[in-house]
């Protein structure tokens, strides 16, 4: 499991009465693409419904529920979702730039917008939310999801990319170091000129 606690969730302790949330590690060969593997678990059954809204970070997120499976663009203001009855929804967070290997096509086509996973993935994206859902009834259902998760990105054979690196480098120099707070700083600091940065971006 990832020890790091979760950022960006609005009113957290009554979320934390409302919704269990688990995240999970990448293997390392996919720690290049994936920040991490989520999973939310409520049961409001007897209980009004809860909004759960979020600050999201600018990924794209592949998510299965038991009524639908999608590709979440990054998304550009608060996000909210009401929870009512049981239910569940297991996700893939890709880091910034960790999508872009899988589509091969400008990831701001997705920006605020949710799409099927099967317009992007055809039957293989099928199988996999299939997969997902049928752990279900599994013991260690979280385990065996995240293991579906790791073979169905597999087999999409992504390959390597430097950029992937470098855009989160950037990311992460931006979000630890309350210094910079002008691009030539970033610049410098990365050794990059602005307009690659720009395009890099």
């Amino acid at each position: 499991k990832v020890a790091q606690k979760a950022k960006g969730i609005l009113n957290p302790k009554l979320g934390e009465q409302k919704f269990h949330l688990a995240r999970y590690e990448p293997s390392p060969e996919l720690r290049c693409f994936v920040e991490h593997y989520w999973t939310v678990k409520w049961d409001l059954r007897g209980q009004e419904p809860y909004t759960s809204e979020t600050l999201p970070h600018p990924s794209v997120h592949l998510t299965i529920e038991p009524t639908g499976d999608h590709v979440v663009g990054v998304v550009t203001r608060k996000f909210s979702r009401q929870l009512e009855g049981q239910g569940w929804v297991f996700g893939i967070k890709f880091k910034p730039g960790g999508f872009y290997p899988f589509v091969k096509s400008p990831v701001t086509v997705y920006t605020d917008k949710v799409l099927p996973i099967s317009e992007l993935f055809g039957e293989a994206g099928v199988r996999y939310a299939t997969a997902i859902r049928e752990a279900s009834s599994q013991e260690r259902c979280d385990e065996v999801r995240v293991a579906h998760a790791e073979a169905f990105l597999r087999s999409l054979s992504p390959a390597h990319d430097d950029h992937v690196e470098l855009v989160n480098h950037i990311v992460e120099i931006n979000a630890t170091q309350r210094a910079i707070t002008k691009v030539d700083r970033i610049t410098k600091a990365c050794q990059i000129n602005k307009r690659a940065l720009q395009r890099l971006f």
